[in-house]
């Protein structure tokens, strides 16, 4: 008898680990069910190494070259609990590959619905996990057998889940929002099920919980039906996990007004933050990025002065202040020229924080690092599927986009101008007047061809020549707006 049956102290967990040994004898005799019931114990008991040689086996018995060993376990609880944790949490065969033969996703795929399918045959409705199957056979598009299956399914949160679904393909809208309610309420809002690997329809990883994915299509029948706050208020009870879809309402579907008043009601100013908060930490959260979003758009709409009580972080806050104080107001012709030269500046190079667009065309959600060129490309783009766009969404979308200089960094066109509004004020024949030139050409250097010609073509008509000239918009001085005040005063 082993230490632990004698209820004597297992320090070493020389029991535990006992049971893993048994294991792999077990895969030395090609019994790979028993193997799978030893792992079982040991990973119920908490050994990470018998979790990981449970997945294992798992895979084994899952694989089709191995079919001879799982026929006669699939009438076994245990191994049909196995087979539907596997299939639902990780849906392929990711540790084992047999050898030499190698590894066909279809034919792994279809074989696996072979089993789902023989699993819908043999399960108990009562067991645990059952649901799981029903859900595997939506997830996998055998549709039949989900009507056969939901006919003496248990209704919880995910057999009400599969049913909405299942009345959107039967394009009953009506009911598929009811199960879809159902469903919403179903689920604790703290239950997660990890990560979910790349799909056709999932780019990288998901985190999954489940409320929040729930939330987020029903938000996308919110805007198929043109109600659009609704939509974002779905969205947003998901918002840490599905930031780019709020983003996407927030800034291409709803009004400002209607973002204005959105925030104003459910997303309250963060408190100031402590001395040692990390730099970044108030773009984090989604309600902080809301709010700087909000703070952009008001930027881009011309609202300054109200956009500042928007911006969650007080850097960002000052550089917008600074932005607006810079533009000139009355003077001499070279102090505005040196007020709009300011402010292009502080676009140019904190344009992304103070208005760029979160999603297409600056991407600030990516810190304006790159661009996603397929952002407007999706299902709706094949007339073989219905969309689920509708007419009104499309119309905000375009709206929304900048009317003129629609490009990654689209601030920088802007920055250009206000550039070009200092040029106007100066001597044409003043070092200021072709620094501000050469610098705004920088700006687009490489974007803009055109833009670019245009504004070499203006200082080689107006301009004087001087020796950094021949490296216009690669490499230039900084203006000299001191040298045109001496000259005036001399004057």
């Amino acid at each position: 008898m082993t230490p632990f049956r004698e209820g004597q102290q297992d320090p070493e967990l020389l029991s535990l680990a006992s049971l893993g040994q048994q294991g792999r004898i077990k895969h030395w005799q090609s019994d790979p069910i028993a193997a799978a019931h030893l792992y079982a114990r040991q990973a119920a008991q908490g050994s990470p190494s018998g979790s990981l040689s449970l997945r294992y086996t798992v895979d084994v018995l899952n694989h089709p070259e191995n079919e001879q060993f799982l026929q006669p376990g699939l009438d076994d609880p245990v191994i049909q609990q196995l087979l539907i944790a596997s299939f639902f949490t990780r849906s392929s065969n990711l540790l084992y590959e047999p050898e030499p033969r190698p590894f066909d996703p279809t034919e792994v795929k279809n074989y696996h619905n072979e089993l789902i399918a023989k699993l819908a045959q043999k399960v108990d409705r009562d067991m645990a996990g059952s649901d799981r199957l029903i859900a595997l056979a939506y997830r996998n598009g055998q549709y039949p057998l989900v009507t056969l299956m939901l006919k003496n399914a248990k209704e919880n949160g995910l057999t009400a889940w599969v049913r909405a679904k299942m009345a959107l393909r039967a394009g009953d809208v009506n009911a598929a929002a009811a199960w879809y309610a159902k469903a919403a309420a179903s689920f604790p809002p703290n239950e997660t099920w990890g990560f979910q690997s790349y799909s056709d329809d999932i780019v990288g990883e998901e985190f999954v919980t489940p409320v929040c994915r729930i939330h987020a299509e029903q938000a996308i029948l919110a805007l198929n039906r043109d109600d659009y706050l609704q939509a974002m208020r779905l969205m947003y009870q998901a918002k840490e996990n599905y930031w780019p879809d709020v983003a996407h309402i927030a800034e291409r579907v709803l009004t400002v007004n209607e973002l204005l008043a959105f925030v104003d009601k459910y997303v309250p100013a963060p408190s100031p933050s402590a001395p040692t908060t990390p730099k970044n930490a108030g773009r984090d959260s989604a309600d902080a990025r809301l709010r700087n979003l909000l703070a952009r758009r008001l930027m881009r709409a011309g609202q300054y002065q109200k956009a500042l009580a928007y911006f969650a972080l007080a850097e960002d806050r000052d550089a917008a202040r600074a932005f607006i104080d810079a533009f000139p107001k009355k003077g001499h012709k070279t102090a505005q020229a040196q007020g709009w030269w300011q402010a292009a500046l502080i676009l140019r190079h904190q344009g992304m924080e103070l208005t760029g667009y979160e999603m297409a065309p600056d991407f600030a959600l990516y810190g304006g690092g790159y661009s996603w060129p397929y952002y407007n490309q999706g299902p709706e783009d094949n007339s073989a599927v219905t969309s689920w766009i509708s007419d009104g969404e499309r119309q905000r979308v375009q709206r929304s986009l900048p009317k003129q200089d629609s490009y990654f960094l689209h601030y920088r066109w802007q920055a250009v101008t206000l550039a070009e509004k200092a040029a106007d004020l100066l001597p044409y024949k003043s070092q200021a007047y072709a620094a501000v030139l050469c610098n705004a050409t920088g700006w687009v250097w490489g974007r803009d061809a055109q833009l670019t010609k245009h504004l070499y073509q203006r200082y080689v008509k107006y301009g004087a020549p001087f020796p950094w000239a021949e490296n216009f918009g690669r490499d230039c001085p900084e203006p000299d707006f001191s040298a045109i005040q001496e000259t005036v005063k001399k004057q």
